[in-house]
């Protein structure tokens, strides 16, 4: 299990994330081991995470003006 800022779980979507990123960003392997070099990307769970986070920083389409 590994913990990351929700900056990099939202860059993770375009790209894979090596794991010294991780580290290097704050991100922790909370549970189990993972060799260096290994490159990260979400599934499932934090797919959907990430795209929620990701949505609710992209500016809003409503028009509040009206």
């Amino acid at each position: 299990m590994i913990a990351i800022s929700k900056e990099l779980l939202c860059e993770s979507l375009e790209r894979k994330i090596g794991l010294e990123d991780t580290i290097s960003s704050g991100g922790k392997v909370v549970a189990g081991s993972l060799k260096a070099g290994t490159m990260l990307f979400p599934l499932g769970t934090a797919v959907a995470l990430a795209n929620l986070l990701k949505r609710d920083k992209e500016p809003s389409e409503v028009d509040h003006d009206e």
